[in-house]
């Protein structure tokens, strides 16, 4: 079968990057011989990735559209174009057996991007292509608008599969999505394999922290700010005081892991990763894991810390996958939703914290210290639910299959 990959913002994100591998790995499990592409915004870059699947540019991302534009008004203007057009993308789409919508969180209002990742939707449909979702946070939106337009094509979707309770109660409850139509599964990327043992210790030694080394991995997010408006100063303080922390009171080496590493700057996490070591006057306890790593390189060393604190959500996915335990930093439902239904008692709370309460730096440090305090139930919880959690993810895949027969 042809599956078109939809929803993806670019490889320079690694979370991006693992839901494309993770998927297209997924797919072949089902159909050793499906083919797999996706469409990009950054065709240059992604296509010499190694993700598995192919790379194309994606040609909805060109078109200009007024905010005011009213959903059938622009469903029109999409769908039924003058001439057919003759990008590959639109090719693409035409020829699959099923397009995919993927990225995690991108039906929601926190990226004003929603009619960007509906078009593909909408196009495939008026061509007679099957639709999914696969593997979202869905919600909440801030308008009704947002929420007719993301209905309208989630009830003419072949299949929908959020990744934790909260979407699948918000999709039911309040966009009146039945719940024979969308199932709960889990994220693609707790699936996301590591690169190997022998290859994570010489990256490890490269970087510093040689075999035995204990550190502490902070994935820390410079669009954070942007997203949420919330004070540059401020946060920076709070990592630098979370970091000081690790290294002065609790005795580890720490490794920034910047696992956004995009062309635009105010998204670019290595930005903020190198302030941190300037304003740390590049303490040799703290190291900077900036090279060009892939997802799963990142997530091997992310498995090696002893616990890890992360604003992007991948990024604490790798650790959490690999049995290490975290404090997610939670600006969206996708944190609250996945730690809730991982943990129960009270790691539930202590394993997620709102950028509200982070931005406070005594509350950051304190939550990192109990996380710390608490590690090894908090890691044999996470070992107990895992299998599950695994199973859920590939589940994705079956019934993505199962849906186009």
């Amino acid at each position: 079968m042809k599956f078109v990959l939809t929803g993806i913002t670019g490889v320079r994100n690694r979370g991006v990057e693992a839901l494309v591998v993770s998927v297209t790995e997924g797919l072949r499990r089902q159909d050793p011989g499906a083919e797999v592409t996706f469409t990009t915004p950054w065709l240059e870059y992604d296509a010499v990735r190694d993700t598995g699947a192919r790379a194309m540019a994606d040609a909805f991302r060109k078109i200009d559209k007024s905010k005011k534009s009213l959903p059938r008004r622009l469903a029109k203007s999409i769908l039924r174009p003058r001439q057919e057009p003759d990008h590959e993308s639109f090719r693409a789409i035409r020829d699959a057996d099923a397009v995919v919508a993927l990225g995690g969180d991108v039906f929601s209002s926190d990226y004003n991007s929603l009619e960007i990742h509906l078009d593909p939707l909408r196009y495939a449909r008026a061509h007679g292509v099957p639709t999914a979702m696969l593997g979202h946070s869905i919600g909440p939106f801030k308008e009704d608008l947002e929420k007719q337009m993301w209905s309208e094509e989630a009830h003419l979707a072949r299949l929908i599969t959020v990744r934790e309770s909260k979407s699948l109660n918000y999709v039911v409850n309040d966009c009146g999505i039945s719940k024979d139509r969308v199932k709960l599964t889990s994220d693609p990327a707790f699936l996301l394999a590591t690169s190997e043992p022998a290859c994570t210790d010489r990256m490890l030694a490269h970087l510093g922290l040689p075999g035995g080394t204990p550190f502490v991995a902070l994935a820390i997010s410079q669009g954070i700010t942007a997203f949420r408006q919330i004070d540059s100063a401020q946060h920076l303080q709070t990592w630098l005081k979370l970091c000081r922390m690790i290294t002065d009171d609790l005795g580890y080496s720490v490794l920034l892991v910047p696992h956004v590493q995009d062309n635009v700057a105010p998204n670019d996490d290595r930005i903020l990763a190198t302030q941190m070591l300037r304003q740390l006057n590049f303490d040799p306890r703290v190291r900077l894991a900036g090279a060009d790593f892939s997802a799963r390189e990142l997530k091997a060393m992310i498995s090696r810390s002893v616990f890890f604190v992360a604003e992007r959500m991948h990024a604490g996915i790798a650790g959490l996958s690999t049995g290490v335990p975290g404090l997610l930093v939670s600006y969206s439902v996708k944190a609250e939703g996945i730690t809730a239904d991982l943990f129960s008692g009270e790691n539930r709370a202590r394993c997620c914290i709102t950028l509200d309460r982070f931005m406070d730096a005594e509350v950051a440090c304190a939550a990192a210290r109990e996380v710390h305090s608490n590690r090894s139930e908090i890691s044999r919880q996470l070992h107990e639910r895992l299998p599950a959690v695994k199973a859920a993810a590939d589940e994705n895949y079956r019934l993505l299959v199962a849906s186009l027969r």
